[in-house]
């Protein structure tokens, strides 16, 4: 089975010689296309929330929830004091900027 998926996808994960995956004129057409998506985007503006948010929704999160996009677990987040839960909440503002 493995053999079969590996010949079946073999020809599109090896089409491009290293050359072509890192010559900047192979790119040009998709960096224009991403550019000008980005600049149609509106500007975005996301209020830092504040540390009893964070802890108001930590205790709201169940238990077996996923890690979220900070990459934490709630039990991971829980562990965390208040000064080092400000500092990821910072941290995860800059992205936001």
């Amino acid at each position: 089975m493995n053999q079969r998926i590996q010949d079946f996808w073999s020809p599109y994960w090896n089409r491009d010689t290293i050359q072509d995956q890192t010559d900047d004129d192979q790119w040009k057409d998709s960096l224009q296309i991403i550019e000008g998506f980005v600049e149609q985007q509106p500007e975005i503006s996301i209020p830092v929330v504040s540390l009893e948010a964070w802890r108001a929704a930590i205790r709201k999160t169940k238990t077996k929830t996923a890690k979220g996009s900070c990459g934490f677990s709630k039990a991971e987040l829980n562990s965390l004091s208040d000064t080092a839960l400000q500092d990821l909440i910072d941290i995860l503002s800059k992205f936001a900027e």
